[in-house]
């Protein structure tokens, strides 16, 4: 979309997001994941924008990416399975309404 003469980036936000990340021993024996759903937003407050630019992250698309999205958490939910560091029992998960 173009703006007074300047290209300004924007991008589609479905209502709803979910975002889940999870991790498995080297054995495949064990493992968890984990599952936040929330509504997305777009970052553009520049403080927030100035902290997120210092975090080394690295983007798995070729191009560059610049836009940073924000999920406040409405639900979350996750399992795990084997023996897990640190997890003596799926009982012991954080848990969130």
């Amino acid at each position: 979309m173009l703006d007074a003469g300047k290209a300004k980036n924007t991008i589609a936000l479905p209502r709803s997001l979910g975002f889940e990340i999870d991790s498995t021993a080297s054995d495949h024996e064990s493992g968890w994941s984990v599952l936040v759903v929330g509504h997305a937003s777009e970052v553009r407050d520049e403080t927030k924008l100035v902290r997120l630019r210092r975090v080394s992250l690295e983007s798995w698309a070729p191009d560059h990416r610049d836009h940073f999205v924000e999920i406040p958490i409405e639900r979350v939910s996750g399992r795990a399975f084997g023996q897990v560091p640190g997890l003596d029992s799926v009982s012991e998960a954080p848990r969130h309404p």
